[in-house]
């Protein structure tokens, strides 16, 4: 999902895949996760000028087994 409005456009993704490689200073698990997030551009001159991300970093890395999962 897009929306727009003005110099500013909002992204809400999903996504999925197999950590079959090193990256971000995190080692290679082999495995499987799925998230979403959403990002924010502020475009000008049909140019990219400022970009914010916000997605769920705790899930990834437990779903990794790269960290317990939190307590309940």
């Amino acid at each position: 999902m897009t929306i727009a409005e003005g110099d500013l456009a909002a992204v809400l993704w999903s996504g999925s895949g197999t950590n079959t490689g090193e990256g971000n200073g995190l080692p290679a698990t082999g495995k499987k996760l799925a998230g979403r997030g959403i990002t924010i551009w502020r475009i000008s001159g049909g140019k990219i000028l400022e970009e914010w991300s916000e997605f769920d970093q705790l899930r990834i890395l437990t779903g990794l087994g790269l960290l317990p999962a939190p307590a309940k």
